[in-house]
């Protein structure tokens, strides 16, 4: 197991510190990210930059090992819903 942190750097300011316990969960995380702009037709920094802001990133972090075991449009509904409960308006 990779064991490490990655963080997220968006306009020269840290957003999250994401724990690298497993050596997937990079590539996961990343999916999502650009799986959520496609969705709704945002720039990825964009998409990335909202998920960060609304909690959506440290949702994937602490729910990896239940969330990667589902279909990814589960995943991308539960994004939408984790950031809409924490003020979000995507969705």
């Amino acid at each position: 197991t990779l064991f490490g942190i990655l963080i997220f750097v968006f306009s020269k300011t840290i957003i999250y510190i994401l724990n690298m316990t497993d050596k997937y969960k990079i590539h996961y995380v990343n999916m999502c990210i650009r799986l959520f702009a496609k969705r709704f037709q945002l720039p990825l920094q964009g998409a990335a930059d909202y998920l960060c802001r609304f909690k959506g990133i440290r949702f994937l972090d602490e729910s990896y090992s239940t969330e990667h075991l589902l279909p990814v449009e589960d995943t991308l509904n539960d994004l939408v819903a984790v950031c809409k409960n924490n003020g979000g308006a995507i969705g």
